[in-house]
């Protein structure tokens, strides 16, 4: 990808991955984790009509953030373009980010925990390494069609419905019809130091970035993101 995109647009592509990363810190709470955990709780107990209202309130909760956070990005996509990439021009890049975002951020996470909740480890990897797969050549496939950065943020997109529905059709089977009787609270009073902690992570992650993209010209974030993203893969060997 590096290869087919100059060293400004691997800029771009930083300030597309905080913003979304960002989106999803704010609209998950780490609900994903609780839904895992007092699903497997229920499950164990036999409780299944239990396990599916604790999927079926934390995605719908997940959702009335995300769908908000996805259009303030949509509506606000000139304003961010402007003061996150130097000009109005790729206020499009937001404006399909914006769509990604109710994905990425409002269902995929919830989806995930749910997955691990039911105990499908092997359809959740096997589901997540067919994605990664079919994300990465979408990316590269679409760049070269449309001649446009463009192609990367509609691959996402593209990428995270299919994986989106793969999943949802996997717990909607396991669970059947939605319920929402599981207090919303109890999900919430355990998730809430689990967000606290993905924050700081968060922070700690992206704050070099954050502080590059306000001080370097994007080409320089650019080469920065690609070293960290080779280091990173590195470091996730081991």
């Amino acid at each position: 990808l590096a290869r087919l995109i100059t060293a400004k647009e691997m800029g771009i592509l930083a300030v597309l991955l905080l913003v979304n990363g960002l989106c999803q810190l704010i609209a998950t709470l780490s609900l994903p984790q609780a839904a895992t955990r007092f699903m497997s709780e229920n499950l164990q107990r036999g409780e299944r009509r239990v396990a599916a209202s604790v999927f079926y309130q934390a995605i719908r909760t997940t959702l009335l953030l995300a769908v908000p956070l996805g259009l303030a990005v949509f509506l606000g996509a000139n304003v961010l373009s402007t003061q996150l990439l130097g000009e109005h021009a790729y206020a499009t890049f937001f404006q399909v980010l914006a769509v990604d975002i109710v994905l990425y951020a409002g269902v995929l996470p919830v989806l995930g925990g749910a997955m691990l909740g039911l105990q499908k480890f092997k359809e959740t990897a096997a589901v997540g390494i067919v994605n990664t797969m079919v994300r990465q050549s979408l990316i590269i496939l679409l760049i070269i069609l449309l001649r446009s950065f463009l192609g990367l943020v509609i691959a996402w997109v593209i990428a995270d419905l299919v994986a989106a529905s793969i999943y949802m059709g996997y717990v909607s089977a396991a669970l059947g019809r939605p319920r929402f009787q599981f207090p919303l609270r109890k999900l919430l009073n355990f998730s809430w130091p689990l967000s606290v902690s993905s924050a700081v992570g968060f922070a700690s992650a992206w704050f070099d970035r954050a502080l590059l993209l306000i001080f370097v010209p994007l080409a320089t974030l650019g080469v920065y993101n690609a070293t960290i993203t080779a280091f990173n893969v590195l470091v996730g060997i081991p």
